[in-house]
């Protein structure tokens, strides 16, 4: 979009990113191309764009599914990449109006503060970043296309590895068996306080066999009821009122930050410290590159 991104800034990172190009290419037809410049797109048109694009995908899903064609599945995933924050947040302020609920759609944050500055040990930010994170781990749970809006900040800010955040997240699910206090353990792990009664996000409480958990990118607390060690119901509700507002299927739970410090990792840290101390940091990136070839790439100690 000729209105959001300089050529000569973000567009030649995703041309030569190797892995997006695949994830793109394997989601549609092989034959689509990549990337696609689009031009002409002002003000609130990109919404307009992006909801006859869904449209589109739906369309094509529905023609896969009817006469079995080589596409075997169509994403109906979308990321739209904006240059700055203020421009993420208009996008999706225009996506709520155009689409209404006809999509999911999630705003990945930045920071939102100066480089190698701490951020406030409270910060909203932590919660809504998990919160993000954790569905773009996930396959989608509903029949909703989904659609992500990261600002180009955020976007080139490091991020822990997928393996790392899936291991962070679980679903419940109606009818499954779950042990209350391993749950309660959990989410202490997780970064939450168990309260008496719930009324922030960050909380939950445990009031014989009903548990309520306050995740930090939902509009509202979610409610486990169960019967025994089985989920018997599982509910959206109202912190004033207390009433029920949505029966749910299932429950994705997620920590409340995207990097839990736990003992292991601050270990693991400390080894990495004490290396760099006494060998120095050695930017091998010819054994980096090899090793990204073989699809093991990782960020070790020696800097690389």
């Amino acid at each position: 979009m000729k209105n959001s991104l300089s050529t000569n800034s973000i567009i030649p990172l995703i041309s030569s990113w190797k892995e997006l190009k695949e994830a793109v290419l394997s989601s549609n037809s092989p034959e689509t191309p990549f990337p696609v410049s689009i031009l002409g797109l002002y003000g609130s048109l990109p919404a307009f764009f992006v909801s006859e694009w869904l449209k589109y995908q739906n369309s094509l899903l529905i023609h896969n599914r009817q006469y079995n064609e080589k596409i075997q599945s169509i994403s109906q995933d979308i990321v739209i990449i904006v240059a700055t924050q203020k421009d993420a947040e208009e996008c999706e302020s225009d996506l709520l109006t155009v689409l209404e609920d006809e999509a999911d759609i999630y705003l990945f944050p930045w920071w939102g503060m100066l480089p190698y500055r701490a951020a406030g040990k409270g910060s909203a930010v932590f919660g809504t970043r998990a919160s993000v994170l954790a569905r773009l781990t996930q396959k989608k749970s509903s029949a909703k296309p989904r659609v992500f809006i990261v600002s180009q900040r955020a976007l080139l800010s490091p991020l822990p590895p997928p393996q790392y955040l899936k291991k962070q997240v679980f679903r419940i699910r109606k009818s499954q068996n779950l042990n209350i206090m391993e749950l309660s353990a959990k989410l202490s792990e997780m970064g939450y306080l168990r309260v008496p009664k719930v009324g922030v996000r960050g909380e939950y409480a445990i009031r014989g066999e009903v548990v309520d958990i306050f995740m930090p990118g939902e509009e509202r607390p979610d409610r486990l009821v169960f019967d025994f060690d089985t989920v018997e119901q599982i509910k959206s509700f109202d912190v004033e009122t207390q009433s029920s507002k949505e029966n749910k299927d299932s429950l994705l739970v997620y920590p409340m930050k995207e990097v839990l410090w736990n003992d292991e990792l601050v270990s693991k840290l400390e080894s990495v410290l004490d290396k760099q101390e006494k060998e120095g940091i050695v930017n091998n990136f010819a054994e980096y590159d090899e090793q990204k070839k073989k699809g093991n790439a990782s960020f070790s100690s020696s800097g690389n």
